[in-house]
């Protein structure tokens, strides 16, 4: 690990030791099901901030070339760039939205931020967008961790088949993570091992 990273065993002993931060735009990046959204959110709260996650980029399977949602091809990372840069700067933006249901983009809706911004997505601390960020986070799992959330909160909430969640998890979701997502963990900050079993 490089020399000047803070390193934390918990998600409360990391938003404990940020409860005073001043900066302005925090970024969150880390695998799937890995407790991105849940220690934005958590972090949201006890600052006092806001949250933009980079699930609502997705661009939609109509607009995909194939099924594989964890590529960066499948996100809206020009947007994103262009978003993050209005939102440092306390500009409201045309929000997209994304339905995980049918896979599809939904109505944008107009959204105004305020500070601190908590942005959290698989791609978060990749350049250039996260040259803006003022704090960048990588939070870590354990492979058989993340799948096990995953499977929970596809089944519960997404209407997807266990079956097909780990044949996704196979083909795609560990690939794209070993060649896209935790590379990023080199330009973090802060990492923060999220190995509790409610963490999704």
């Amino acid at each position: 690990m490089s020399a000047g990273k803070a390193v934390y065993d918990s998600i409360a002993d990391a938003v404990k030791a940020l409860k005073n931060c001043d900066y302005k735009l925090i970024g969150i990046a880390g695998g799937s099901c890995s407790g991105k959204t849940y220690l934005a959110k958590f972090l949201a709260e006890k600052l006092h901030g806001s949250c933009l996650s980079m699930d609502d980029y997705y661009i939609g399977r109509s607009r995909m070339k194939d099924d594989n949602f964890d590529h960066p091809d499948a996100v809206d990372l020009k947007l994103w760039g262009v978003h993050i840069k209005s939102v440092k700067e306390g500009k409201a933006i045309k929000r997209p939205s994304y339905n995980f249901v049918t896979h599809e983009r939904e109505a944008p809706r107009s959204w105004k931020p305020f500070f601190p911004v908590i942005t959290e997505g698989l791609f978060t601390l990749l350049k250039p967008h996260a040259d803006n960020l003022d704090l960048k986070i990588f939070i870590e799992a354990d492979s058989a961790m993340r799948l096990s959330r995953r499977i929970f909160r596809d089944t519960a909430l997404r209407g997807r088949m266990h079956d097909d969640i780990a044949d996704q998890w196979r083909r795609c979701v560990e690939k794209m993570h070993n060649q896209y997502v935790a590379p990023q963990r080199d330009a973090a900050d802060i990492i923060i091992y999220n190995n509790e079993a409610a963490k999704i």
